[in-house]
Order: C-alpha cells, then sequence, then structure tokens
C-alpha cells in the first residue's frame, strides 16, 4: 500500500506523504481561526466537524 498521495490545486499537482496530509487540514483550521473575519472564521467550524467526522488528523483536530 501507498504512503503517498497527490494533492491537485487547479492545474498543479504534488506529492505529500499520508501522514502530512492528514496533520495539514489542522494546521489551516488553527490558523483560519485566528484571522479576524467572521466568515472565514465559520468556515473552519464547519470544516472541523467534517474532519471530526470523517476521522481526518484525528490527533489534531479538536
Amino acid at each position: 500500500m501507498s504512503r503517498t498521495t497527490t494533492v491537485s490545486v487547479e492545474d498543479q499537482g504534488f506529492w505529500v506523504l499520508d501522514d502530512a496530509l492528514a496533520v495539514w487540514p489542522g494546521y489551516l483550521i488553527d490558523q483560519a481561526e485566528r484571522v479576524a473575519d467572521p466568515w472565514l472564521a465559520e468556515r473552519a467550524e464547519d470544516w472541523r466537524g467534517t474532519l471530526e467526522c470523517l476521522d481526518v488528523g484525528k490527533s489534531f483536530v479538536g
């Protein structure tokens, strides 16, 4: 089984280790919550709930 996966954004892509990909969303959410933008903070709350449901980045989310 592969320990890597690809991440694509528009027409750009890169390979990442699965473990790093599981932790990255948690860091993204933490930074989004620190920004003084109500819309972004609300999205971050939604993302955190989604990650908890998917059991992604379990050690970081929450």
